[in-house]
């Protein structure tokens, strides 16, 4: 069985990138196992109803990041992370569909 991945990222408004990053994300060609972890830092543009609602369909694992460090938010995400690969990622870009190959 392949082993279980998370892909972490720290975002901070980034509502004009995020649904396109996390769609590309979420349909990686990987056998396994992936979560989707990310730390918000408290955006003001959208960015947080956006997750919010990916949180709830089960999309991504929502973490919060109140010291808007974007380590303290990588922290936080590998924190939470379950996965035995850990991926870090920004959210302003779409990353291919075999970004996890191993």
């Amino acid at each position: 069985m392949p082993p279980t991945v998370s892909i972490i990222l720290p975002v901070y408004n980034e509502a004009g990138y995020l649904e396109p990053c996390i769609a590309s994300l979420a349909a990686q060609e990987y056998d396994g196992e992936i979560e989707i972890v990310v730390a918000d830092g408290r955006s003001d543009d959208g960015t947080r109803e956006t997750l919010e609602r990916l949180h709830a369909d089960g999309t991504v694992i929502l973490v919060d990041n109140p010291d808007r460090r974007q380590w303290s938010g990588l922290n936080r995400a590998a924190e939470r992370a379950t996965g035995e690969i850990l991926i870090r990622v920004d959210g302003h870009a779409v990353y291919s569909l075999s970004l996890i190959h191993i």
